[in-house]
């Protein structure tokens, strides 16, 4: 699908470039450039930001009126951040240092989410990130675990991977409940639109492009519409997340960590050449 983009920078509206309209994600997008501390908005056919107040708040979650996010590089550079939905800084600020250079992050309205890049780990926090809690380990090799998003229809979580085209679909005890293959490598800013349930991601593969793909998936794998946007070129999507709508109760307490025969098993993986 196509769209007619605009952006909309701290209020000042910059046409970014028009093309054929079409359909567009049904919710709000929230994604994350923290390389170049800016956060984008997809609402509809029109692209805004906004300026972050530090570099690399790239881990994102959206609930309760606000979009709060992570430091994902070391402590005592800079931190994360809360914002109204229009991107104004509520004064609210957390320490940075996301476990495990964590890149994505999402929410089930009472806690945060991330995945480690580095140990494949998903993460539980508070909604001010504090507190990290390891709740069970993803298959890990070469291909590293990059977005995750929450699905309150089922009170599951899904993660995709950096090298490969593969997303997972997890219970909150690490039981992997489905995977699907994409064909696309390097995905990024992983959400899941509660108004239909799809998937959305972006790619790295990009990044240079005068348009960028974001790509809507059904749950079952079927490719549905790519969108494509101009203006984004050489921003660093990284985080992405739709708004909460509603939160089950989950509450794992342990530790599950899978054995890496899960991976042969269901993770199948296609590469590009």
């Amino acid at each position: 699908m196509r769209v007619a983009l605009c952006c909309a920078v701290l209020g000042c509206a910059v046409l970014l470039g028009l093309t054929p309209a079409g359909a567009t994600p049904m919710s709000t997008y929230y994604v994350t450039a923290g390389n170049q501390a800016r956060m984008f908005v997809l609402q509809g056919a029109a692209l805004s930001s906004w300026a972050t107040l530090e570099y690399h708040e790239d881990p994102i979650s959206v609930s309760g009126g606000y979009v709060r996010t992570w430091l994902a590089s070391d402590p005592g550079i800079g931190g994360g951040a809360e914002y109204t939905l229009s991107g104004t800084p509520t004064g609210t600020t957390y320490p940075g240092g996301a476990p495990s250079f964590s890149r994505d992050g999402t929410t089930d309205g009472a806690h945060n989410y991330v995945v480690g890049f580095d140990d494949g780990v998903v993460y539980r926090t508070g909604l001010d990130w504090s507190s990290p809690q390891a709740l069970f380990g993803l298959p890990t090799d070469y291909d590293r675990w990059f977005g995750i998003t929450y699905d309150a229809a089922d009170n599951t979580l899904w993660t995709s991977m950096w090298f490969a085209d593969t997303i997972a679909h997890w219970s909150l005890t690490g039981t992997l409940l489905g995977a699907l293959s994409t064909g696309v490598n390097g995905m990024t800013s992983l959400a899941l639109d509660p108004a239909d349930r799809t998937l959305w991601f972006g790619t790295q593969g990009d990044l240079s492009e005068a348009t960028r793909t974001f790509y809507q998936f059904s749950r079952d794998g079927s490719l549905m519409d790519t969108a494509q946007y101009s203006g984004l070129t050489n921003y660093d999507c990284m985080g992405g997340e739709f708004a909460v709508t509603a939160r089950a109760i989950p509450e794992p307490t342990t530790l599950g960590l899978m054995g890496m025969g899960l991976v042969g098993l269901a993770l199948r993986r296609r590469r590009r050449g």
